[in-house]
């Protein structure tokens, strides 16, 4: 096998078709014409004097009394461009230490480092390469995995460059061949060793073996207990969550507490400061504790109100006891020397419909179904000439 270099190394790949490129065009010529091209005659250069790539292929048919069809000489350029360098210069280095910060190698949406972070250990427990690519400051703009297999190597999960890029580049700088392939992991491409569309590249000195195959399976175990959220291992050290998820300890941290009192697991939103203890809202109830409607805060002392609501002692500041009902309301009305609710007043007092002043039922005179607390209000202004305020109104608005 190779030993790839540890140090950040300058390649120049020329905007050249390679070996490759030829070989994949011969192939679709051969299928589509029954014929071949001369690659001397046509040149490796993308552009000439003669013009582009294709434009020269198409000529050189004619040339041979072949008129290809326009979408078979789109089809030919497209294969070509897929193995000519789109820039000149990289900057390359390989390692095994899979230690970077997610996105510093153009990878900021690869799940390697989220939901199937155990693929890294995979990856170091087989022996992979990541070949890794700098700009001229030396700051990372890409990667891709190395996979050995047998004699050659596999070529998967590429961020920052096209996969095709990163073999032209291999290619060039140790003289190997490739060819794209169907790649699998135990049978599958979705597993902890996740496959980017299920593609991967095979590039060595030789991979006619490889590329026998209708589809390369990696066939690396997956070993230890994986965490269900991140992927990474909790063999050792883990947590269940509520749902029956095998999480390791900072997974479970981030979304679930434990109760104090009965030590199930339990959403933080469903686990309450009571006294500077953490319960759940079962056993904070079982240990005589209630949610303040106001500030939503867990006390033994709560007081009932009259809006059917209990609230904590930081909250009643301002409201006060209904001598009727003993429960507290935020406006109370005093009455001949109590003070009641807006609910209790109505039951032991009666409003004037003259001058509106609240009396006892015992001082109420009634005429023609209306009240009045005295003499003077029976007597005077008739009613409809009264002011449309109602005291009651007034004392609870």
């Amino acid at each position: 096998m190779c030993e790839f270099h540890d140090d950040v190394r300058t390649y120049v790949v020329p905007a050249e078709l390679n070996d490759v490129a030829w070989t994949y065009i011969d192939s679709f010529v051969a299928e589509k014409l029954s014929t071949r091209v001369e690659r001397d005659e046509i040149g490796d250069a993308w552009t000439t004097r003669a013009g582009k790539f294709p434009k020269r292929v198409q000529k050189y048919l004619r040339r041979k009394g072949i008129k290809a069809a326009p979408e078979i000489v789109s089809e030919i350029g497209n294969i070509a461009s897929r193995h000519v360098a789109q820039q000149s210069t990289y900057h390359v280095d390989f390692t095994q230490t899979i230690d970077w910060r997610a996105g510093q190698f153009g990878d900021g949406g690869s799940c390697y480092w989220g939901t199937n972070a155990g693929a890294r250990d995979m990856l170091a427990e087989n022996g992979a390469y990541a070949i890794r690519f700098y700009d001229d400051d030396e700051r990372g703009i890409g990667r891709a995995w190395l996979a050995p297999y047998g004699n050659s190597w596999i070529m998967f999960n590429s961020y920052g460059l096209d996969l095709f890029t990163v073999a032209r580049v291999m290619s060039h700088a140790f003289g190997w061949t490739y060819q794209r392939i169907r790649l699998e992991n135990q049978g599958t491409a979705t597993g902890v060793l996740y496959i980017n569309s299920g593609r991967g590249i095979a590039i060595g000195p030789g991979i006619d073996d490889v590329c026998d195959n209708d589809c390369v399976d990696l066939e690396w175990q997956e070993t230890g207990e994986r965490c269900e959220n991140c992927g990474c291992d909790c063999t050792d050290d883990y947590d269940m969550s509520p749902n029956g998820e095998r999480l390791c300890c900072d997974c479970f941290s981030e979304a679930y507490s434990s109760c104090g009192y009965c030590g199930e697991a339990c959403c933080h939103e469903d686990i309450h400061n009571c006294d500077d203890d953490w319960y759940c809202e079962s056993c904070a109830e079982r240990k005589g504790f209630s949610a303040c409607h106001s500030c939503a805060e867990w006390s033994q002392t709560v007081h009932e109100c009259t809006d059917g609501e209990h609230r904590c002692d930081d909250c009643i500041t301002d409201w006060s006891p209904c001598d009727s009902c003993g429960l507290l309301a935020d406006d109370v009305t005093e009455f001949c020397g109590e003070f009641h609710c807006g609910d209790c007043i109505t039951d032991i007092a009666v409003e004037c419909d003259c001058c509106h002043v609240l009396a006892t039922a015992a001082e109420v005179q009634h005429l023609d179904g209306r009240a009045f607390c005295c003499d003077d209000c029976r007597d005077g202004i008739p009613v409809f000439q009264q002011p449309a305020v109602n005291q009651l109104e007034l004392a609870f608005a």
